[in-house]
């Protein structure tokens, strides 16, 4: 009886917080893409492609992107 309690729990838990798993979930993808793209472009700078001003600007433009 006591498993059936936990079953109806933890899928009704699970039913109510969907939502706030599909926006975590989605915002760790994008925050991955930024942190992508500020490697490539750290390795850009690195490697002298980029100056370190444009540096700055992709960086300023990531965190920009990054904030809710």
């Amino acid at each position: 009886m006591v498993n059936v309690y936990g079953e109806l729990i933890v899928e009704e838990f699970k039913e109510a917080t969907y939502h706030s798993r599909q926006e975590r979930t989605t915002v760790l993808k994008q925050i991955d893409v930024l942190n992508d793209q500020l490697n490539k472009a750290r390795r850009e700078m690195l490697f002298e492609r980029i100056d370190p001003a444009d540096f700055k600007i992709m960086k300023a433009d990531c965190e920009e992107r990054s904030t809710p």
